[in-house]
């Protein structure tokens, strides 16, 4: 018989830093949402044909245990050296359980985690830039910068009231179509892009 012994969530699922100067540094939480206690061995690996940051990268704890429900820190410190090329580098984070031996286990095939998460930083004063047109209630978007990037999407009233629609990530030349409520539209008189910080990307009217 096949039984999955082990499950764990992680958060965030995105690195997105500068990784120039003093380096990106991000933290992330693990969970063990299993009713076992489980161990992680943590790595970095290269990802094939790509700008590569898997050499520059510190990784604490390496090694992870968590008891059942419990929570556990990952932090990643990512510095790329003086003279580095400007653009987007990945890397792939890898967390791999480290099974236990059990003579219960002897005719069962243990299925352990491995996760490979694909992080991004970047070298250089890259923009976020959006290519945005819009037709009735349907939005277009285009990523036409050199990175990945998260956007925030509002729409604004007349009254200079903005209401959150969502987040949308997007890779470098990824195209992306938005549909927006048509109710909520008849009392909307712009459409607001703003980066990750809430720095203001494009406006379009809508009225």
């Amino acid at each position: 018989s096949i039984q999955l012994f082990s499950y764990t969530n992680i958060y965030p699922l995105t690195f997105d830093e500068r990784i120039d100067g003093q380096g990106g540094y991000k933290e992330y939480t693990l969970t063990n949402v299993t009713d076992k206690t489980l161990r992680y061995k943590i790595y970095e690996e290269k990802i094939q044909d790509t700008f590569d940051m898997s050499k520059w990268v510190e990784l604490y704890p390496k090694i992870l245990t968590l008891k059942p429900g419990e929570k556990g820190k990952l932090n990643i410190l990512v510095t790329s050296p003086k003279g580095t090329k400007n653009g987007e580098y990945l890397m792939n984070l890898c967390i791999k359980e480290i099974g236990y031996p059990s003579e219960s286990l002897k005719s069962e095939i243990e299925i352990l985690t491995n996760l490979k998460i694909e992080l991004a930083g970047v070298v250089g004063d890259l923009k976020p830039r959006l290519d945005l047109k819009i037709n009735k209630n349907k939005v277009f978007l285009k990523n036409i910068g050199d990175m990945r990037y998260t956007f925030e999407l509002y729409l604004q009233d007349s009254k200079d009231k903005k209401s959150f629609i969502q987040s949308v990530r997007l890779f470098s030349k990824e195209k992306k179509d938005i549909l927006l409520n048509e109710k909520l539209l008849k009392n909307m008189k712009k459409l607001i892009v703003t980066d990750k910080n809430g720095d203001v990307l494009l406006e379009k009217r809508l009225i």
